[in-house]
């Protein structure tokens, strides 16, 4: 997470970030789940959403809330 840290330079704090979605712009991600039954193309969805949040680093997104030093 030093990159997005980094992002802020010496005029902003990080005070809180959160990773969105996890292989969501992978190509054949939404075919994938598509042929999964509903609920288990949700519960993957959910997951994979889950982890994102957990490693923001890795995630397709990236929230991030900045306050002035």
């Amino acid at each position: 997470m030093a990159f997005i840290r980094a992002l802020g330079g010496d005029a902003l704090t990080l005070e809180r970030v959160r990773g969105i979605s996890l292989l969501w712009l992978f190509s054949r991600y939404g075919q994938a789940l598509d042929k999964l039954p509903k609920g288990a193309a949700r519960a993957v969805w959910r997951s994979l959403d889950a982890l994102a949040r957990m490693r923001p680093a890795q995630s397709d997104m990236i929230i991030s809330v900045w306050r002035k030093r």
